[in-house]
């Protein structure tokens, strides 16, 4: 289950927020929780693995259609510790209240004491509907993951959607509760042809914070 820990590890996946960018010289700080189930179509079965983390970013307004932000995330518990940092942009499509938000990331995993390495990009689109000072985002992304690790080398492409809502709080506080679903049809079972599966799909719950600077 290494792959699907590190395939949760898709920095860039949650914690975008809106479906719309800064103002040019606004900012904002954010925090965030994901809870993520892994599911895996191994040789002798399904197998559900467990992942978490803690995010903190930083977006900035460049234009008044485009921002830039920054996101690092950690996760420890026995056997396994991992970190991750992203740097995303989201750009406003014309005429429509969407953003396509490309993204790069890294992430580093200690399973069990042998090191994993994860990078990869994102790119997915974003579309927003107000419902007064809220707004519901939701689309579809896809990903692509190169890993490194335990003498193998494997390239996961994920396809998928997120749905959030952002609940404002007050005058400057966004609480965004998001879930994401993506799949990869990576090849499980080695060299023994007869044995291989295909299958990973990755389930993300969470709920992030923005506060207006």
């Amino acid at each position: 289950m290494a792959i699907g820990w590190l395939a949760a590890g898709c920095a860039t996946a949650s914690g975008l927020g809106r479906a719309e960018p800064l103002a040019a010289g606004d900012a904002r700080l954010g925090f965030g929780a994901d809870v993520v189930a892994n599911v895996a179509n191994l040789p002798g079965g399904r197998v559900v693995g467990p992942w978490a983390g803690l995010a903190v970013d930083y977006r900035r307004g460049v234009t008044d259609r485009a921002d830039v932000g920054a996101r690092v995330a950690g996760f420890r518990v026995p056997g396994i510790a991992s970190a991750a940092a992203s740097v995303s942009a989201k750009v406003a499509v014309p005429g429509r209240l969407a953003v396509v938000a490309p993204g790069v990331d890294y992430r580093f995993a200690s399973i069990d004491g042998a090191p994993w390495h994860a990078a990869g990009v994102s790119l997915p689109l974003l579309y927003g509907w107000r419902f007064g000072r809220h707004q519901l985002v939701a689309g579809p992304r896809l990903a692509d993951q190169l890993l490194v690790g335990g003498g193998r080398v494997v390239n996961l492409v994920h396809v998928g959607g997120s749905v959030a809502f952002a609940w404002r709080i007050g005058r400057t506080f966004d609480l965004i509760p998001e879930l994401s679903v993506t799949y990869s049809p990576v090849t499980f079972g080695g060299d023994d042809e007869s044995a291989r599966t295909r299958g990973l799909a990755v389930v993300a719950a969470g709920v992030g914070g923005s506060f207006d600077l």
